[in-house]
C-alpha cells in the first residue's frame, strides 16, 4: 500500500520572528512579532522591512488616484479640441452673466445668439471644459470646419460620411461655433438638419449647444 507524506504541523517547534519597520518617508518605526514554525525558519529571518508606515501608504495612493485623475481630465479637455487658450480662462474678465446662464440650462440644447464681443463662444467653451472635467464627453468644432470636413468626406463615401456624424453624436455635448458666420451651404444644410433631427427625436444622447450672430 502506497504511503503519503503528512506534515504535521501541531508538533511543530514555533520561534517567535520580531520584524523591525522604519518608514522611509516618515522615519516612524514599528516592529511586528509573529509566529513562525520551524519548517519555515530558513525563510523567514525577521529584521528591517524598509517599508511606508500605513499613513504613508495611504497617502501614496491617495496622490497617484490624483495623478491618474488629472490626466484622465486632462485627456478629455484635450479630446474637446477646446482651444487651449481656453483652458484657463477666467470667466471673471469676460461675460460671467452667460457663463452662469448657459451652466444652469447645460443639460439642454442650447442656441446661444448674440452680436459681436459678447463672448459666446469663450462662455460656451468655459462651461464645455467643466464638463469634460467632470467625465463628459465633449466636443467643441468650429461649423466651417465640420461642414468643410463632412463635404471633404462626402465626395469620398457616403458611408464615412454618415459615421462622421455618428462620431459627434457620440459626445455628451456637441458645441458647434460660430453657425452662420460663413454662407450655408446645401451640403452644410444637409448636415445641420441630420444633426438637429436626430438630437430632436431623440437618436441620440448628444446635446447640442449652438454660438451664432444669427437671431433665432
Amino acid at each position: 500500500m502506497e504511503q503519503k507524506a503528512v506534515l504535521d504541523v501541531t508538533k511543530s517547534k514555533i520561534k517567535k520572528v520580531t520584524y523591525y519597520n522604519v518608514c522611509p518617508q516618515c522615519g516612524k518605526a514599528t516592529e511586528t512579532v509573529v509566529d513562525v514554525p520551524d519548517y519555515a525558519w530558513d525563510f523567514i529571518c525577521g529584521g528591517n522591512t524598509g517599508h511606508l508606515c500605513d499613513e504613508c501608504h495611504e497617502q501614496k495612493q491617495a496622490e497617484e488616484r490624483k495623478k491618474i485623475e488629472e490626466l484622465r481630465k486632462h485627456t478629455l479637455i484635450q479630446n474637446s479640441c477646446v482651444p487651449e487658450n481656453f483652458w484657463n480662462w477666467d470667466k471673471t474678465k469676460g461675460n460671467a452673466t452667460l457663463v452662469k446662464a448657459i451652466y444652469e440650462q447645460k443639460e439642454h440644447h442650447l442656441y446661444i445668439c448674440g452680436g459681436y464681443n459678447t463672448c459666446k463662444t469663450r462662455a460656451a467653451a468655459c462651461n464645455l471644459l467643466i464638463m469634460a472635467k467632470r467625465g463628459n464627453r465633449c466636443r467643441f468644432i468650429r461649423f466651417s470646419e465640420m461642414a468643410g470636413e463632412y463635404a471633404r468626406i462626402c465626395k469620398i463615401d457616403s458611408a464615412a460620411a454618415k459615421s462622421y456624424v455618428n462620431d459627434l453624436l457620440r459626445n455628451n455635448i456637441l458645441l458647434i461655433d460660430d453657425l452662420g458666420k460663413r454662407r450655408i451651404t446645401e451640403t452644410a444644410g444637409e448636415l445641420l438638419y441630420d444633426i438637429f433631427d436626430r438630437a430632436y427625436a431623440g437618436d441620440c444622447n448628444a446635446k447640442i449647444w449652438v454660438t451664432t450672430n444669427l437671431n433665432l
